[in-house]
C-alpha cells in the first residue's frame, strides 16, 4: 500500500458540539484513523470506514474540517460524493482529514392526555 495514494482520515465520534458563542468544540468522544484509497473516495466509503469504528444510526450527520481553518468556521457538511472529492483534493498528502460526526437527535412529542402534542388551545 503506498501512503500516497491513500487519504488519511481521522474520525471524531460519539461526542458532542458545544458552542459557546465565541468557540465551537467537540466534547467527549473518540477518535479513530482510518486510510482511505483516493481512487475511491465517496460518501458510501467513508461511511463504511466509519463504521469499522462505531455505531453509524440513520440521520448521523458527517462534517469535515477544511485544513487550517478552526471548528467554527472551517465546518462543511460531508453530504455526498463532490463534497468527499473536494476534502481529499484539498488534503494534501501527509495531512489528515478531520471528520467530526454528529449523531441525530431526537424530539420526543409530549402528551398532554388529550392526544395533542401543544397545549396552545388549553391557554
Amino acid at each position: 500500500m503506498d501512503m500516497l495514494e491513500m487519504l488519511t482520515v481521522r474520525f471524531h465520534f460519539n461526542g458532542e458540539f458545544v458552542n459557546d458563542g465565541k468557540i465551537l468544540q467537540y466534547v467527549g468522544g473518540s477518535e479513530q484513523m482510518s486510510y482511505i484509497d483516493r481512487d475511491k473516495v465517496s460518501l458510501p466509503e467513508v461511511i463504511g470506514h466509519l463504521k469499522d469504528h462505531c455505531a453509524v444510526e440513520e440521520g448521523t450527520l458527517l462534517h469535515w474540517l477544511f485544513p487550517g481553518r478552526e471548528l467554527k468556521s472551517g465546518l462543511r457538511a460531508l453530504v455526498d460524493d463532490k463534497v468527499c472529492i473536494e476534502m481529499a483534493g484539498v488534503t494534501s498528502e501527509g495531512e489528515v482529514a478531520e471528520i467530526y460526526v454528529e449523531s441525530p437527535t431526537f424530539l420526543q412529542e409530549s402528551d398532554n392526555g388529550s392526544g395533542r402534542t401543544s397545549n396552545y388551545e388549553d391557554e
